[in-house]
């Protein structure tokens, strides 16, 4: 059993480790976005680098890159772009993850057994409770909206 602040899937945070992170919301002097609109533009913004080896979590180790556009801590939400190469790895998700693949293809199986691949402009949600695996089956790119529990 991993621990609370531990990353819950694809390299995200658990909802109860979420905190701010100093890129998220990054504004520069010619931002003209209307008031709490914030476009997903990762050239605005670092992207944040997981490398996750842990072998509770994964068989081998893989590096994924983020970028947060959006950060709620107090409610804890956050949305950005992800993207992963290949890999599996195990989840036990304490958050609801809505997630849009960009590129690439994905299999989620739970604990019983049962799996599901999406593609491509697929979107499903991936709700808290879900115990089982996340595996990349190419290399993904995807948009998601995670909501845990403030």
């Amino acid at each position: 059993m991993r621990p609370a602040s531990a990353r819950a899937c694809c390299g995200h945070l658990t909802a109860s480790a979420l905190g701010s992170h100093p890129d998220a919301n990054q504004k520069g002097p010619d931002v003209t976005e209307p008031a709490h609109v914030i476009a997903f533009d990762a050239a605005k913004i670092a992207p944040r680098i997981t490398e996750t080896s842990d072998p509770a979590i994964v068989d081998a180790p893989y590096r994924a890159q983020s970028w947060r556009h959006f950060e709620a801590a107090d409610r804890a939400a956050l949305a950005g772009i992800w993207e992963a190469e290949p890999h599996l790895e195990r989840c036990q998700c304490d958050y609801d993850e809505l997630c849009h693949i960009l590129e690439g293809t994905v299999r989620l199986t739970d604990k019983a057994g049962r799996s599901r691949v999406f593609a491509a402009g697929e979107t499903f949600v991936v709700s808290a409770g879900f115990e089982g695996t996340w595996e990349n089956l190419t290399p993904v790119r995807k948009v998601f909206f995670i909501l845990g529990k403030p």
